[in-house]
C-alpha cells in the first residue's frame, strides 16, 4: 500500500520503480519432493508437479477422502441405539476395552458428531507435517486444536441466537480427534503411497546404521555433508530434601540415540532436498544477476525477474530429481558402513511420472 501511494505521489506511476519483492510458493513442498523421488503420478498431480487448468489443492483432496470415510461411518449411526452409546463412552473414559461391535458403534457416533466439521483447515496442518515426521499423537493434537476452534465459533453463534454447528462435548473431543487423526493419516497414505514407502525405507536405512552405534550421515546431491547429532542424554533422577532432581551427563562420548536417529532421518532428508533445490536456484539466480531470497519453499525476487526465477526454479528441480537420488544414497551408505553393506535394501520401485513435466507446470510454484 505504501509503495502504491509513493507511485501515485510520483506524478508518473507508470515510470515509478518498485523494489518490492514478489514471492512464489511451492505446493506442500515436502510432498512435492517425495512425489518426485517416487515418480508418483497421482501424488504429483495433487501437488502440482503436472500442469493443470487450475492449482491443485492437496489439503482439499485429503479433506474429501476424510469426509467420504466419515460419511460412510455416519450412515451406520442409528438413532434407536443412541442410548447404547452412553455406556460405551463411559467404558472408554474409564480406560476399559470395548468389543469390535462397540468400536463400530462409537465410530458411527463420532462420525455423526463430525459429519459437518471436516474442512480443509482441519486436515491442513497434519497433511503439511506428515512428511516431516508428525506422530499420531501430534496429528491428534493438531486436529483437536481445530475442533476446539470450531466449538468456540459455535458458542459465539449460539450466544448471538444464530444457527450453529453441533458442539462436541469436551470429554468426547479427544476421541473425535483420535478418530479423525487415523482417517487423515490413512488418507494421506492412500494419496501418497510412494512417500510412505520411501519414508519406511529411509527409516530402515537409519535403523541399520544406528544398530552399529553410528550417527546417520550423508552428502546431499550438491555434496553438502549432513550428520545427525542425536545422542542419548545420560539422564538420571534422584531425590533431595528439596524434591526430585534430574541430572544430565553431558560428557563425551555418549552413545547415539537409536530412536531419534531413525525417526528424524526422513524429515531431515527431505529438508536437505528442500535446501538443495533452494541453493541450486540461488546459485543460478546469482550467476544471472537476479536478486533472490527465500524462506523454506517461498522464493522471492523483484517483479521484473519473476518469470526468469520461475524458469530457473523449475529447471533446478528437474535437474535435482533427474539424478538417482535414492540409489545414490544407498551407494553412499554401503561405502560408509561396509560392515552393514548387505543390509541396505534397494529403494522402493518408482512409478511412471515424467519429471520433465515440471517444466511446464504453471502452478508448481505460484
Amino acid at each position: 500500500i505504501f509503495d502504491l501511494a509513493e507511485a501515485m505521489k510520483s506524478g508518473d506511476p507508470e515510470s515509478y520503480v518498485s523494489f518490492l519483492t514478489v514471492h512464489q510458493d511451492g505446493s506442500c513442498n515436502g510432498l512435492q519432493h517425495y512425489a518426485a523421488l517416487g515418480r508418483d503420478k497421482n501424488g504429483g498431480e495433487k501437488v502440482n508437479l503436472v500442469d493443470a487448468d487450475k492449482p491443485q489443492d492437496v489439503y482439499s483432496s485429503v479433506a474429501r477422502l476424510v469426509q467420504k470415510a466419515v460419511d460412510e461411518d455416519s450412515e451406520k449411526y442409528n438413532e434407536e441405539y443412541a442410548e447404547e452409546i452412553k455406556p460405551i463412552v463411559e467404558q472408554i473414559l474409564y480406560g476399559k476395552k470395548i468389543s469390535k461391535t462397540d468400536t463400530n458403534k462409537i465410530h458411527a457416533y463420532l462420525a455423526h458428531l463430525l459429519k459437518d466439521k471436516i474442512t480443509r483447515k482441519v486436515v491442513k496442518q497434519t497433511t503439511m507435517t506428515s512428511v516431516y515426521g508428525v506422530t499420531f499423537i501430534g496429528a491428534r493434537d493438531q486436529i483437536m486444536n481445530r475442533l476446539e476452534e470450531t466449538n468456540e465459533k459455535s458458542f459465539e453463534l449460539r450466544d448471538r441466537g444464530e444457527d450453529y454447528p453441533m458442539i462436541i462435548d469436551d470429554q468426547l473431543l479427544v476421541y473425535c480427534s483420535n478418530y479423525l487423526a487415523r482417517l487423515t493419516l490413512r488418507a494421506i497414505g492412500d494419496t501418497f503411497k510412494s512417500a510412505e514407502e520411501i519414508m519406511i525405507w529411509l527409516k530402515k536405512c537409519a535403523a541399520t546404521i544406528a544398530s552399529i552405534e553410528e550417527p546417520v550421515s550423508w552428502l546431499t546431491p550438491i555434496g553438502f555433508p549432513v550428520i545427525q547429532p542425536y545422542k542419548r542424554t545420560g539422564k538420571s533422577a534422584s531425590r533431595s530434601m528439596n524434591g526430585a532432581v534430574t541430572t544430565f551427563d553431558l560428557r563425551e562420548p555418549m552413545p547415539v540415540s537409536k530412536q531419534k536417529q531413525v525417526t528424524a532421518f526422513p524429515p531431515n532428508f527431505v529438508h536437505a532436498l528442500d535446501s538443495t533445490h533452494m541453493l541450486l536456484t540461488a546459485i543460478e539466480c546469482s550467476q544471472r544477476e537476479i536478486d533472490f531470497t527465500a524462506v523454506h519453499d517461498s522464493y522471492w525476487t523483484h517483479a521484473c525477474d519473476v518469470d526468469d526465477m520461475n524458469f530457473i526454479l523449475r529447471e533446478c528441480f528437474v535437474q535435482l530429481h533427474s539424478q538417482d537420488v535414492l540409489f545414490d544414497l544407498q551407494r553412499q551408505f554401503k561405502n560408509q558402513y561396509p560392515i552393514k553393506a548387505n543390509e541396505f535394501e534397494d529403494p522402493p520401485i518408482i512409478g511412471d511420472l515424467d519429471i520433465e513435466l515440471v517444466r511446464e507446470s504453471t502452478y508448481f510454484f505460484n
